[in-house]
């Protein structure tokens, strides 16, 4: 398979979850660090395809993060639409640099083209997905946890709906307060029911 190393790999290192598979056995997923952009020493992160030939599985590095662009330290696994696209969070990065909720699509030409549906800004906006990556309901709108930000700073449940002029719409669905036992604090992700 692939073997990922530490400090400014170009192929990305430091692995903190799964992979996600397509229709034709190709394997796609993220790494915290590394890659081609330099944030510090060890790079700001890739999204990678692992291809199975003859030889092996061969690594294709589709998107390096560049920080306040795109988002920085991707932690959670990406997952497919029906049409291709992987969707996934960031744990840094873009304007605030608290993280991004992105959408990275195939072109016909075999690259890739990366899209920032929502830049997180912090306060009951929320901060930071860390480890929380996203879900799809029946009608494709996205769903994901915070681990900070929120009123309370202590994370929020989101929303994310497209609309026919190209932006997304955030809706808070839940603020975590974290001051009755019963309310959880810090969300590392949601589970799809679907």
């Amino acid at each position: 398979m692939k073997s990922f190393g530490v400090g400014s790999e170009r192929g990305g290192n430091d692995l903190y979850r799964g992979l996600v598979i397509d229709s034709a056995g190709n394997l796609y997923g993220v790494t915290e660090s590394g890659g081609a952009n330099a944030g510090g020493a060890s790079g700001l992160g890739v999204i990678y395809k692992l291809t199975e030939g003859s030889a092996g599985w061969t690594e294709t590095v589709m998107h390096n993060f560049t920080g306040r662009a795109d988002g920085a330290t991707p932690y959670a696994t990406p997952i497919l639409d029906a049409t291709g696209n992987l969707h996934g969070a960031t744990n840094f990065g873009d304007a605030a640099n608290l993280g991004t909720v992105y959408r990275l699509s195939p072109k016909s030409c075999g690259a890739w083209t990366l899209r920032v549906l929502h830049s997180f800004a912090g306060g009951s906006d929320g901060a930071s997905p860390l480890t929380a990556g996203v879900i799809f309901d029946q009608q494709d709108n996205l769903y994901g946890a915070t681990s900070g930000g929120g009123t309370a700073g202590y994370g929020i449940a989101y929303e994310l709906t497209p609309t026919p002029s190209g932006p997304w719409t955030e809706t808070i669905l839940y603020t975590f307060l974290a001051v009755l036992a019963q309310d959880p604090s810090y969300p590392n992700g949601l589970i799809s029911l679907r």
